[in-house]
Formats: structure tokens, C-alpha cells, sequence
């Protein structure tokens, strides 16, 4: 069965999405959104003419919509390992029709039969993968508002994520921070529950390291292989708005900005006074109204980051620190 849609309900309802592979993150574009942002959710779902569903999770922003999960889905699941495009409907209810999927050649591919179904607390190359908002209890997936309450010394893992990742349930399990660096965290189990399952000590250090307020999402992530490590992400920035970079101030003690920039440039360079460190990663960025700011990724945190950032495409930046420009390069 082939759907059809009329230019009369299609109109101002269809749009190219790109998608990348590289990418953990992508964007709805720009005039959709801003027509129907009040309409839509923070949950997504794509259906192509094959039947085949996707999830996304999208943060609203007050000018645009940015898919922070299950972005990749579309590369892996249509074979765009290069990059490409999704033609697409919106049909309302937050539902969209995918009609066409285009690779980097615009070559039409071909949907997959018999229909499939990718929710988000599964990924193709990961065992288990869930979300959750930091601030609740919870493993609803589609919970992420923000709340009052602050994180304590303990976090209450998803149910099913728990299940899944750690069916022998150990005691301690090896955390990987988004530095790469891991810590040792313990896991305490309910007895009257199974699979309700907390960490606990060492929570309260990841906590303070990674500056987790009122809001913070995290992604957990937990390989098939080995139940006795697992990720935790950042998967959402931790401010609700973007700040333009002329309302930047070093001198500010409050320094939980978000920024939407796109890349102008970037470039190695070495360190002055020790030749034997690695380059940092320097950026030249500018926000919608045109400023632009220069940013470095010291190491080691720029080799988490080097292949991912492109010249000419957008990010949305946090967690970073902010000083003079005092040094002549």
C-alpha cells in the first residue's frame, strides 16, 4: 500500500531532513518548527510507507527543535552511512510520514519489509539504552520535564534498563563519565522489587564533577557483552534557553549557559609552553545574530570531540567555561 498525501494538507507540512551518521544529535528545520512547535511534543514518531516506526525525543527550544534521541536511528536503520535525507509529512498527532529516503548520491533507497519497530530505550549498536529525566523517579521515557527536586546521593535506574543490563545483578559496577574516565559505583537492589535497583555510593561525586542541577537529563547506556560497566551521558543540556554570545560574562559566578552556534572554523595548536602535550582544538563559532566567539577542547577531552565537529554546521554547546582571550597566538 503506497500513502499519498494532497498538496492541499501537504503544504507547509513537508520538509528534507538531514541525516548523518556521525551525529548523535539533528534538527527539525527551521520554518516547520516554528509553524507547529506549540502542537508538538517531546515525542516523535516517523512511519514510512513500508510501515516501519521510529522514535525521536526532541528538546523544544523557543526557535527550534532539536532531536537529542534516536537521531542515529535513521542512518543505521536506512543504510545511510554517508549521510543523506529523509523526505517527510507531517500528518499532526506528533506522527510523520517518511515517503522517500535519499543517500548522499540522492539515490532513492529502499524500505525494509515486513515492518519494524525502533523504540528509544533500544539502538542497534547498543545492548541496552535508556533515558530518563534525573529529577524523577521514573523510567517513563517520555518524562522529561523539569522538577524541583534536587539529585540526591542515590539515582534510581529504569526498571527495564536494569533488567536487561545487569541480569546476574552484581554489587559494583564501572561507571564511564563522558571524560572517558571511569568510576566505581555500588548498586543497591530491592528485595521487594528485583529489578528496582539504585546507585549509590560514588553518585554523589558524579553528581558535583558534572554539575547536575534541576532538569539535567542522562542517557545510560549498558553493552550486552559486559554487565559490569556502563555509560552515563549527558544527554540534554543542563539551561532551558539558548544565550546569545554577547550576554556572556566571564566575571559572572553563575555560569550554566547553553549555546546554539554554528562552526566558522577550526584548527590545531600546540601548547607555548610544553611542545610534548597534544594540540588543543580551536573554534572560531557564531550564534543567529551574527557574534562570533573563539573556543578551545583542551586535552584530553579533544579527542572526544575532534571528529565529531565539523566546519559549516550547527551544535549546541554547554557545559564549558568561560575567561578572557589574554594570550597571542
Amino acid at each position: 500500500m503506497k500513502m499519498t498525501l494532497t498538496s492541499e494538507i501537504t503544504q507547509g507540512k513537508s520538509f528534507f531532513l538531514e541525516v548523518s551518521s556521525e551525529m548523535d544529535m539533528g534538527e527539525l528545520p527551521v520554518t516547520f518548527y516554528r509553524r507547529f512547535q506549540d502542537e508538538l511534543s517531546s515525542l516523535l514518531s516517523f512511519i514510512d510507507c513500508a510501515g516501519n516506526e521510529l522514535e525521536v525525543l526532541i528538546e523544544k527550544g523557543p526557535r527550534t527543535g532539536i532531536i537529542v534521541n534516536g537521531y542515529r536511528n535513521f542512518s543505521s536503520f536506512y543504510g545511510l552511512k554517508l549521510g543523506g535525507w529523509l523526505k517527510i509529512s507531517y500528518v499532526g498527532s506528533n506522527q510523520f510520514i517518511i515517503n522517500e529516503a535519499l543517500d548522499h548520491n540522492m539515490k532513492v533507497k529502499d524500505f525494509s519489509y515486513p515492518p519494524f519497530k525502533v523504540s528509544l530505550d533500544v539502538k542497534p549498536t547498543v545492548g541496552s539504552d535508556h533515558v530518563i529525566d534525573i529529577t524523577d523517579n521514573s523510567s517513563h521515557v517520555r518524562d522529561t520535564s523539569y522538577k524541583t527536586h534536587t539529585p540526591s546521593s542515590n539515582q534510581l535506574l529504569p526498571a527495564r534498563f536494569a533488567k536487561r543490563a545487569f541480569p546476574r545483578k552484581f554489587d559494583f559496577v564501572n561507571v564511564v563519565q563522558p571524560s572517558g574516565h571511569s568510576i566505581r559505583m555500588k548498586l543497591r537492589w530491592r528485595d521487594i522489587r528485583p529489578n528496582k535497583v539504585f546507585l549509590i555510593k560514588g553518585w554523589r561525586r558524579f553528581s558535583k564533577n558534572h554539575k547536575l542541577v534541576e532538569g539535567s537529563v542522562l542517557r545510560f547506556s549498558a553493552s550486552s557483552i559486559d554487565e559490569t560497566t556502563m555509560s552515563i551521558n549527558i544527554l540534554t543540556p543542563m539551561a532551558t534557553s539558548f544565550t546569545m554570545l554577547k550576554d556572556l560574562d566571564a566575571s559572572s559566578d553563575q555560569q550554566n549557559w547553553r549555546l546554539k552556534v554554528r562552526v566558522i572554523k577550526k584548527w590545531s595548536i600546540s601548547a607555548a609552553e610544553d611542545k610534548y602535550r597534544r594540540p588543543m582544538l580551536e573554534m572560531i563559532v557564531m550564534d543567529q545574530m551574527g557574534h562570533r566567539i573563539q573556543c578551545s577542547i583542551r586535552s584530553p577531552h579533544r579527542r572526544f570531540f575532534e571528529n565529531d565537529i565539523t566546519e559549516g554546521r550547527l551544535y549546541s554547546l554547554t557545559n564549558f567555561s568561560l575567561a578572557a582571550n589574554d594570550k597571542k597566538y
